[in-house]
């Protein structure tokens, strides 16, 4: 559940102002270590801890998404194909605001990165 929560926050804020917040200089310059080949690992964990409430194309559409008391944010949306690599990885697992962070569930930096190559994707389509 918990899981379902922060990717739900996670587009919640963007799409609710939480974007404007100053995302750290360190963070946006941050380079994604993973290739593009990574994706698969990035769906598998996308899976895992988001599709119930993203849906599989990451629209927002997922299962619980109609039981959260908020609109999920659709991760295909322009906002988040804009943001650098490392401003994605910084809202996922950094930043402190009311959607809950991944950094204590997911804690290899390699399948953080791998994560953000898959929302990345998902933003492409």
């Amino acid at each position: 559940m918990k899981t379902i929560l922060f990717f739900s926050m996670l587009l919640f804020l963007i799409n609710q102002g939480e974007a404007t917040k100053p995302i750290p200089k360190k963070y946006a310059e941050l380079k994604n270590i993973c290739t593009m080949d990574s994706k698969h690992v990035g769906y598998i964990t996308y899976k895992k801890n988001c599709l119930l409430c993203h849906g599989e194309m990451g629209w927002g559409d997922g299962r619980s998404a109609t039981a959260l008391n908020f609109e999920i944010p659709d991760l295909t949306d322009a906002r988040v194909k804009e943001l650098k690599d490392g401003e994605l990885y910084y809202k996922i697992f950094v930043c402190e605001s009311n959607m809950p962070m991944f950094a204590n569930r997911i804690k290899e930096d390699t399948t953080r990165w791998h994560v953000v190559s898959y929302v990345k994707e998902l933003s492409q389509l």
